[in-house]
C-alpha cells in the first residue's frame, strides 16, 4: 500500500482491452479541463 496522504491525492485510471481511443480522448480532455 501507500501512505494515506498519498492515496488521498491519487486517481486510478483503468484501461481494458475494450477501451476505445474515443474514451481516452474524452478522459484527456476532461483531465486537462481540471488544471
Amino acid at each position: 500500500g501507500v501512505a494515506d496522504d498519498v492515496a488521498a491525492r491519487t486517481i486510478r485510471v483503468s484501461l481494458g482491452w475494450n477501451t476505445r481511443a474515443q474514451e481516452l480522448e474524452r478522459f484527456a480532455e476532461a483531465w486537462a479541463s481540471l488544471t
